[in-house]
Protein backbone atom coordinates (compact mmCIF):
# COMPACT_ATOMS: atom_id res chain seq x y z
CA UNK A 1 0.00 0.00 0.00
CA UNK A 2 1.30 3.21 -0.84
CA UNK A 3 1.67 5.99 1.51
CA UNK A 4 0.20 9.14 0.69
CA UNK A 5 2.44 12.32 0.61
CA UNK A 6 1.82 14.88 2.96
CA UNK A 7 1.11 18.11 1.44
CA UNK A 8 2.74 21.74 2.21
CA UNK A 9 0.65 23.50 -0.32
CA UNK A 10 -2.54 22.56 -2.93
CA UNK A 11 -3.81 24.78 -5.96
CA UNK A 12 -7.37 24.38 -7.02
CA UNK A 13 -8.09 24.92 -10.16
CA UNK A 14 -11.55 24.13 -11.39
CA UNK A 15 -11.90 20.25 -10.27
CA UNK A 16 -8.12 20.06 -10.47
CA UNK A 17 -6.33 19.89 -7.14
CA UNK A 18 -2.55 20.67 -7.93
CA UNK A 19 -0.84 19.36 -4.53
CA UNK A 20 3.15 20.80 -4.01
CA UNK A 21 4.64 18.15 -1.53
CA UNK A 22 8.02 20.07 -0.80
CA UNK A 23 8.87 23.47 -0.80
CA UNK A 24 10.95 25.35 -3.47
CA UNK A 25 14.62 24.46 -2.19
CA UNK A 26 17.74 26.45 -2.30
CA UNK A 27 19.21 24.31 -5.15
CA UNK A 28 15.61 25.03 -7.45
CA UNK A 29 16.23 28.87 -6.57
CA UNK A 30 19.80 28.55 -7.31
CA UNK A 31 19.48 26.86 -10.82
CA UNK A 32 16.08 29.20 -11.75
CA UNK A 33 18.41 31.90 -10.84
CA UNK A 34 22.03 30.26 -13.38
CA UNK A 35 19.70 29.67 -15.94
CA UNK A 36 18.55 33.69 -15.71
CA UNK A 37 22.19 34.68 -15.67
CA UNK A 38 23.36 32.66 -18.46
CA UNK A 39 20.29 33.44 -20.72
CA UNK A 40 21.52 36.81 -20.46
CA UNK A 41 24.92 36.72 -21.38
CA UNK A 42 23.77 34.18 -24.28
CA UNK A 43 21.48 36.99 -25.23
CA UNK A 44 24.43 39.69 -24.87
CA UNK A 45 26.45 37.85 -27.11
CA UNK A 46 24.29 37.01 -29.66
CA UNK A 47 23.70 40.37 -30.03
CA UNK A 48 27.15 41.29 -30.36
CA UNK A 49 27.75 38.25 -32.43
CA UNK A 50 24.34 38.90 -35.09
CA UNK A 51 23.73 42.90 -34.10
CA UNK A 52 21.31 44.36 -36.27
CA UNK A 53 21.48 47.49 -37.81
CA UNK A 54 18.71 50.09 -37.42
CA UNK A 55 16.29 49.10 -39.78
CA UNK A 56 17.26 45.90 -40.21
CA UNK A 57 15.99 42.35 -38.78
CA UNK A 58 16.86 41.94 -35.61
CA UNK A 59 18.54 38.01 -35.60
CA UNK A 60 19.34 37.76 -32.03
CA UNK A 61 15.81 38.70 -30.73
CA UNK A 62 14.41 36.67 -33.42
CA UNK A 63 17.26 33.30 -32.15
CA UNK A 64 16.11 33.89 -28.16
CA UNK A 65 12.65 34.01 -28.71
CA UNK A 66 12.48 30.99 -30.72
CA UNK A 67 14.23 29.27 -28.17
CA UNK A 68 12.23 30.64 -25.65
CA UNK A 69 9.01 29.38 -27.69
CA UNK A 70 10.31 25.57 -28.33
CA UNK A 71 10.79 26.02 -24.09
CA UNK A 72 7.50 26.74 -24.11
CA UNK A 73 6.23 23.72 -25.93
CA UNK A 74 8.00 21.47 -23.55
CA UNK A 75 6.82 23.12 -20.33
CA UNK A 76 3.41 22.81 -22.02
CA UNK A 77 3.77 19.23 -23.08
CA UNK A 78 4.61 18.16 -19.64
CA UNK A 79 1.83 20.28 -18.61
CA UNK A 80 -0.45 18.81 -20.07
CA UNK A 81 0.82 15.33 -19.45
CA UNK A 82 1.20 15.91 -15.88
CA UNK A 83 -2.40 17.84 -14.88
CA UNK A 84 -4.46 18.13 -18.04
CA UNK A 85 -4.41 19.27 -21.55
CA UNK A 86 -7.32 21.67 -20.64
CA UNK A 87 -4.48 23.69 -18.08
CA UNK A 88 -2.09 23.37 -20.36
CA UNK A 89 -3.94 24.96 -23.41
CA UNK A 90 -5.10 27.88 -20.74
CA UNK A 91 -1.49 28.18 -19.66
CA UNK A 92 -0.33 28.58 -23.33
CA UNK A 93 -3.13 31.05 -24.17
CA UNK A 94 -2.03 33.12 -20.57
CA UNK A 95 1.40 33.11 -22.18
CA UNK A 96 0.72 34.40 -25.44
CA UNK A 97 -2.28 37.21 -24.46
CA UNK A 98 0.73 37.97 -21.70
CA UNK A 99 2.65 38.35 -24.50
CA UNK A 100 0.79 40.35 -26.65
CA UNK A 101 0.26 42.73 -23.21
CA UNK A 102 3.93 43.36 -23.11
CA UNK A 103 3.86 44.18 -26.71
CA UNK A 104 1.69 47.05 -26.08
CA UNK A 105 3.26 48.03 -23.25
CA UNK A 106 6.06 48.13 -25.01
CA UNK A 107 4.41 50.51 -27.43
CA UNK A 108 2.86 52.41 -25.35
CA UNK A 109 6.13 53.42 -23.54
CA UNK A 110 8.09 54.04 -26.82
CA UNK A 111 5.68 56.32 -28.15
CA UNK A 112 5.96 58.27 -24.65
CA UNK A 113 9.43 58.34 -24.49
CA UNK A 114 9.41 60.03 -28.61
CA UNK A 115 6.91 62.78 -27.26
CA UNK A 116 3.98 61.66 -29.29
Amino acid sequence: MEREPDIDAAVEVGELVLARTTPVGLNELAAIFAGGFLGALLRAALEQWLGAAPGSWPWATFAVNLGASALLVIELIRLGERAGWGLACGYGAASVAGGLVCVAAGVGLAERGAGR
